[in-house]
C-alpha cells in the first residue's frame, strides 16, 4: 500500500472537520455524493502514484464535499 502524503492528509482532515453531521435525505443527492466520493478515491490514488496534480485532487475533493453539503 502506498503511503499518504502529509499534505493531502492534513488538507483532507481540515475539509472533513468543516462538514456538518447532517446527512442528506434525498436519494438522488446521496447517489451523486457516493459517485463523487468514488471519483475522489480514484483521484487520490492517482495523486499518490503521481498521475494527478494536487490542484486536480483538491478540485475532486471540493466537488464531493459540495455534494455532501446539498
Amino acid at each position: 500500500m502506498e503511503s499518504i502524503s502529509d499534505k493531502t492528509k492534513k488538507h483532507y482532515f481540515k475539509a472533513i472537520e468543516k462538514m456538518p453531521d447532517k446527512p442528506s435525505l434525498d436519494y438522488r443527492i446521496r447517489r451523486m455524493a457516493r459517485r463523487l466520493q468514488a471519483e475522489f478515491d480514484k483521484t487520490w490514488l492517482g495523486y499518490e502514484r503521481g498521475d494527478v496534480t494536487f490542484k486536480e485532487w483538491e478540485k475532486s475533493l471540493n466537488k464531493w464535499l459540495q455534494a455532501e453539503l446539498i
